[in-house]
């Protein structure tokens, strides 16, 4: 059998010295080879970019980057995986690759060195090169250079100068930074119906980014002023402008309006306006732009406790047939009030232990400190709010919302009479209810107190438009915390949300962290201050008298006797001692 030879050998298996042959002859020279055809161009295929780079690309070119940026894009070659096919990728002035969104944005705004992201190895072996970026905390989006909020003098220069759009000649009136636009902007008016005399109604001008207005402006040089019919016809033209912008205005008004009227129940505010106890400065901003300011945790979790326990102490003392333990006596509370808006303020309860103990603590006079500026207070002898959950005692039980109200009336009280309060002893939320009113609204005050028949010094908003008018701006002070004081200027018109009997009983549960329903859906003790130095003798000596026998009065009774409520002495009532802190209030 003939041996195999080797496939190596066999390749060298030709006659020569090695294998004695006879010797090879000189090989003859190799021809000069002739130089390949150059390649011809590639058409360039558009690039199969990653979807963060490419948006990282286009804001570049939307930007109108510089271009020396924008040919340092690359692309490379990936033949495995979703996205295989030619990807983008940046190569920075030091020739470093970056292949992920945020290291080009990082590289190319030369932000300096950031923490990199953590890498993750595929589990596939086979792609064992390859490595999977988690962008934990990477932004894609270019973070564009703060606005300028100085015009310069060419910019400076627009004001007074005429141009043309769409066949109307504008006169530029400023230019300014506008706060809600957060750019430059122009302000301009009909040239060809006002000439160089500026308007005074704000719905005669426009308001165009001065970036925006240069892409559109046809300058005008020596603008004529029009007379005659020419004049006639610019003046027409602007007024039927300016009534189609107001008839569109009051319709898309009263389409908010009648949304507004059909939500069953007033919305939360976005931004509920907290202030810091001894911050007066911001109290009184709060107060001068809302008319409603919100303490947090003027009260302890003790003081809630003992507080919660001293209401039920003087609820079965005033009602001898009503047990906390028993909620089918519950509804007697309802008898020492008002039992449709849940304010209780009879049987002496002004003078209980329960809105001594509120009026007494700490937290709530500093609080209130704040609000007035001084530390010696003279508080008022107001009652409480008691809702009764529907969840327990039925839907019927549930209070009526949305009876706005105002406790002043400008005929006779031209100027705010004081500020009013209320301390929260649970919590509320949109479900619970809380205290609702027109931020605002104080500023209105003398047009909502116009053409009423006030009772009393009572204004209650029930005019034909007052519906709109309140069903457009109202909203629940919410939510709040067990503890929290809401003050309000007199002047802001106000009610409170009932219970919505239709929530689900869980989120009650959930809200006041309980395994049962609780009697009351909502406790909340009116207490409201004014400062010592306002209150005269004479009113000071009748405000102690209602303390020795046992009366109270309206949220004003803090310097006004007039709203004291003379009554019997309840059965029972202790007089404060002495030494009680209740006389530091008087």
């Amino acid at each position: 059998m003939a041996s195999q030879m080797p496939r190596s050998l066999a390749a060298h298996n030709t006659p020569g010295p090695f294998w004695g042959g006879a010797p090879a002859s000189a090989p003859a020279p190799a021809p000069t080879p002739t130089p390949p055809p150059p390649p011809a161009p590639k058409t360039q295929q558009p690039l199969r970019l990653d979807p963060s780079l490419k948006r990282l690309h286009d804001e570049l070119v939307a930007q109108k980057a510089d271009p020396s940026i924008l040919k340092d894009w690359t692309t490379e070659k990936r033949k495995d995986g979703p996205n295989r096919g030619d990807r983008v990728y940046y190569v920075d002035p030091t020739g470093k690759a970056h292949r992920s969104a945020p290291a080009a944005r990082r590289a190319i705004l030369q932000t300096g060195p950031v923490t990199p992201p953590k890498k993750r190895k595929t589990q596939d072996k086979d792609r064992s090169q390859l490595v999977k970026w988690k962008l934990s905390g990477c932004t894609v989006a270019v973070t564009p250079a703060p606005p300028r909020t100085e015009a310069n003098e060419a910019e400076l220069a627009l004001e007074g100068k005429v141009f043309e759009d769409e066949g109307i000649r504008w006169r530029v009136d400023e230019v300014y930074f506008d706060e809600d636009v957060k750019a430059l902007c122009a302000s301009y008016y009909d040239f060809d119906a006002r000439g160089f005399v500026p308007p005074d109604d704000e719905d005669a001008s426009e308001v165009t980014p001065l970036e925006e207005l240069r892409t559109f402006a046809a300058w005008v040089s020596d603008p004529r002023v029009l007379t005659g019919s020419e004049l006639q016809s610019a003046i027409k033209r602007e007024d039927d402008r300016l009534d189609a912008r107001r008839a569109a205005r009051v319709a898309w008004d009263c389409i908010d309006a009648l949304a507004a009227r059909r939500l069953r129940r007033q919305p939360c505010m976005k931004e509920l306006p907290v202030c810091a106890i001894g911050d007066t400065q911001r109290c009184g901003e709060l107060m001068e732009r809302h008319g409603v300011v919100v303490f947090r945790n003027v009260l302890s979790k003790d003081e809630i406790k003992t507080s919660e326990a001293k209401f039920w102490d003087w609820a079965e003392t005033a009602s001898p047939g009503l047990k906390r333990s028993d909620p089918k006596t519950h509804a007697d509370l309802g008898k020492m009030g008002w039992g449709d808006t849940g304010i209780v303020a009879k049987q002496g309860i002004a003078q209980s232990p329960f809105m001594w103990g509120v009026r007494c603590a700490q937290g709530v006079r500093k609080a209130w400190a704040t609000v007035l500026d001084s530390n010696e207070l003279s508080v008022s002898f107001d009652g409480a709010g008691a809702w009764l959950n529907p969840h327990i005692h039925g839907e019927g039980v549930a209070t009526r919302g949305k009876w706005y109200h105002i406790d002043q009336f400008y005929g006779k009280t031209p100027h705010r009479k004081g500020f009013q309060g209320l301390v929260t002893l649970y919590e509320a939320d949109h479900d619970t209810g809380s205290f609702v009113c027109l931020p605002g609204s104080h500023r209105d005050y003398e047009r909502n107190c116009r053409g009423r028949n006030p009772l009393g010094n009572f204004v209650r908003m029930s005019g034909k438009k007052d519906a709109d008018y309140c069903a457009y701006r109202a909203v629940q002070v919410a939510p709040l915390s067990a503890g929290d004081l809401v003050v309000w200027d007199s002047r802001v018109v106000h009610c409170s949300a009932g219970f919505d009997a239709k929530s689900d009983p869980a989120n009650l549960l959930k809200l006041r962290n309980v395994a049962e329903q609780p009697p009351l859906a909502r406790l909340v003790a009116y207490v409201a201050c004014a400062r010592k130095d306002a209150v005269s003798d004479t009113v000071r000596e009748k405000r102690r008298e209602a303390v020795l026998k046992g009366y109270g009065g309206n949220a004003f009774s803090s310097h006004d006797a007039s709203t004291l409520r003379r009554a019997e002495t309840p059965a029972g009532y202790r007089v404060p001692d002495e030494s009680s802190p209740v006389w530091d209030l008087i």
